[in-house]
């Protein structure tokens, strides 16, 4: 998680230099989509994190299919609504909106059992 809030910033400002050093001038379009994705590392981060704290507990394990199809629901619905739209821009902010929701959902799932955990202690 220490890792996810630097990349987050570090792609957001760099954005334009590294699709010109990598692509070229040609692919500038892309920059204002990498900065839109690059947002979505904090809950990609996150949610990995909480998702594997499900996955230890054997009681917490039927959540995964919910929060997995709540998501593909999510990705599914904003795709379809916003490419056609906003084309990448709008793929991006579907992937970004999707994490988001993913993540919380796997917090919302392990919530009970981290602060429980925590206040034994």
């Amino acid at each position: 998680m220490t890792m996810a809030v630097p990349l987050t910033i570090g792609f957001f400002i760099f954005a334009r230099p590294l699709v010109l050093l990598l692509y070229g001038e040609q692919y500038e379009a892309s920059v204002v989509s990498l900065r839109i994705l690059s947002w979505a590392i904090i809950p990609m981060f996150a949610g990995t994190t909480f998702g594997h704290v499900v996955l230890s507990q054997d009681h917490l394990v039927k959540v995964v299919p919910w929060v997995n199809g709540i998501g593909l629901i999510t990705v599914l619905t904003l795709a379809l609504t916003l490419i056609p739209r906003f084309g990448d821009q709008g793929a991006a902010l579907s992937a970004l909106i999707t994490h988001c929701v993913t993540a919380t959902g796997y917090f919302l799932a392990t919530r009970r059992f981290l602060f429980q955990s925590l206040s034994k202690k």
